[in-house]
């Protein structure tokens, strides 16, 4: 597959606790020219997000380090949760 640089810089944040996963991902962003960030660690992931406004964020919703009620920040009610799952999303963080 070709790779090729996209002009707009997308940021792009993906978050998954099982590194191959989070790689894959990333390297698929990065083959269709994006330059994602990646982190294997939900709090590191929070602090990022806190830190940097994000046009996509790849996220697994169950990881280590995550209760039900987190992250308590004003972002969480901007996000809008896209799942494979069958049944309707729920909002990742309990709200």
């Amino acid at each position: 597959m070709k790779s090729h640089t996209r002009t707009a810089k997308a940021k792009i944040l993906v978050v998954d606790d099982e590194p191959a996963v989070a790689s894959v991902i990333t390297e698929c962003l990065e083959s269709a020219g994006y330059q994602p960030e990646m982190t294997t660690d939900s709090v590191a992931a929070l602090g990022r997000i806190s830190a940097v406004v994000y046009d996509l964020i790849v996220s697994d919703i169950a990881m280590p380090g995550l209760t039900a009620g987190e992250p308590d920040a004003s972002f969480a009610d901007d996000l809008e949760l896209v799942s494979a799952f069958d049944q309707p999303p729920r909002h990742p963080w309990g709200s």
